[in-house]
């Protein structure tokens, strides 16, 4: 069976800053209970401080080779101090 195209594209949360694997800045802790595998983060132009709420674009998903997807920041949605994240952690996710 062929995957054609998968529905989950972007997904939106919390940077954790981790030096487990050098290639990626981090993985993403999400509100999304339906992905139960980490989010790799590619590590990005923009220095991060692991506060941010990120909105990622999944470049690759699971497969055999590893048990992980691998995603690039589109945007910054804002840090976790701030006042109202979960309504725009909420929003982009949509």
């Amino acid at each position: 069976i062929d995957i054609l195209e998968h529905s989950l594209t972007t997904v939106v949360g919390q940077i954790v800053l981790d030096q487990e694997k050098p290639k990626y800045a981090g993985y993403i802790r999400s509100k999304n209970q339906k992905i139960s595998q980490p989010i790799y983060v590619k590590k990005p132009a923009i220095k991060l401080e692991g506060t941010e709420v990120l909105k990622v674009f999944i470049d690759k998903y699971p497969s055999k080779k590893h048990d992980f997807f691998v995603a690039s920041v589109l945007d910054v949605v804002g840090h976790s101090t701030d006042a109202g994240i979960d309504v725009l952690e909420v929003l982009e996710s949509m």
